[in-house]
């Protein structure tokens, strides 16, 4: 009877990777706030407008707003949560485990990024459990530069990054070009990298160097 207690217990153990919710049931059932102008109701709609092909904006809780969902796959959604706000979530499993992870863009109009981690529970977990070194716009900065350098492009432009997922990548994008005009832009761009990428290894992301 021991055993057998033993092998079932091996059994669901092993079985519960396998039943990780999908990015759909996922989407549905957050709570987190990431994408909290929308209730249960319009993120079905939402769904079922983009299965049947239907490009149908929903109305969510900002007055004269609407929402709508870009792109589907099996463990990644794409959200215009509103004209101004962009989500990507992606659910990443390894053997055993399962998190998500959340990339919340803003356009003010430069855009601008954060990523953060969730349990499939929607519990929020530590960026640096996940994403080593955790994203900063000094990143791409070709070399580091001296507080009055820094002081000097603080004043040209706000520094503001853009982050997306892109296949099995993180990608990082400053948004200094659009900010500042083309002969300072000129000037700045031997100091910058263009972009940058981390590497999605399971439930951990690298930056390659």
């Amino acid at each position: 009877m021991k055993r057998l207690t033993l092998i079932i217990s091996l059994l669901i153990a092993i079985a519960a990777p396998l039943k990780a919710s999908t990015i759909e049931q996922l989407f549905l059932d957050e709570h987190a706030g990431v994408f909290n102008l929308l209730d249960r109701q319009a993120r079905m709609i939402m769904l079922d407008n983009f299965k049947s092909g239907a490009k149908v904006p929903v109305s969510n809780n900002m007055e004269g707003d609407s929402s709508r969902i870009v792109a589907l796959s099996e463990r990644e959604i794409t959200v215009l949560t509103s004209p101004a706000r962009q989500v990507q979530a992606r659910l990443l499993v390894n053997k055993r485990d399962s998190i998500i992870i959340a990339v919340e863009t803003v356009s003010t109009p430069y855009r601008d990024s954060r990523v953060t981690f969730y349990t499939t529970a929607w519990r929020r977990v530590p960026e640096a459990d996940h994403i080593k070194p955790v994203p900063a716009i000094t990143m791409l900065y070709r070399s580091a530069m001296d507080a009055n350098a820094q002081a000097e492009l603080d004043a040209l432009a706000m520094p503001m990054m853009e982050m997306t997922l892109e296949d099995d990548r993180l990608a990082l994008r400053h948004s200094y070009k659009p900010q500042v005009t083309k002969e300072v832009y000129t000037k700045l761009e031997p100091k910058l990298f263009d972009v940058r990428y981390y590497q999605i290894d399971g439930l951990k992301l690298k930056l390659i160097k």
